[in-house]
């Protein structure tokens, strides 16, 4: 699993050892009523380095409103990415706005930013976890009901 690459040490954050290289990481194939979002929080024009990436990847049951599966996860907020495990709660549910805020204050409470970013403190990319979670999920969530419309 790719969450064993990373060590959780900010100096060496993979745990890999000199010399060795990823040959493959086998990606599964979306499947019908699936979607995903990627958001990222950023200093103006900067490609780089997020202040925090937010990933939500969800599928969808036949009725598209009753959450099949669902995945979040964080980058850019501690020494390695946070899978927020919280998700499955949105599982065998429709996603509703309580159910999205109760994730994203499981995330918001997972979150430890570091002081690593000139003019972005790490208490407001804390505090900015709670909206991304909610708008990756719902980006996710429209992505999946409209997963197979055009076909």
């Amino acid at each position: 699993p790719i969450q064993e690459m990373y060590s959780g040490v900010g100096a060496r954050p993979l745990v890999l050892e000199p010399g060795q290289v990823v040959q493959k990481i086998h990606v599964p194939e979306r499947g019908e009523r699936a979607g995903g979002a990627y958001l990222k929080l950023r200093q103006r024009k900067a490609i780089d380095y997020p202040l925090l990436g937010v990933a939500a990847a969800l599928t969808l049951e036949e009725d598209r409103e009753t959450c099949q599966t669902a995945g979040v996860a964080m980058t850019g907020i501690d020494c390695a990415p946070v899978s927020i495990h919280q998700a499955v709660m949105l599982e065998g549910q429709p996603i509703t706005d309580d159910r999205l805020d109760d994730l994203a204050k499981a995330a918001y409470e997972q979150a430890r930013p570091v002081a690593n970013v000139l003019g972005y403190s790490p208490r407001y990319r804390r505090d900015m976890v709670r909206v991304y979670v909610k708008q990756a999920v719902k980006q996710a969530l429209a992505s999946a009901s409209s997963e197979g419309d055009s076909q």
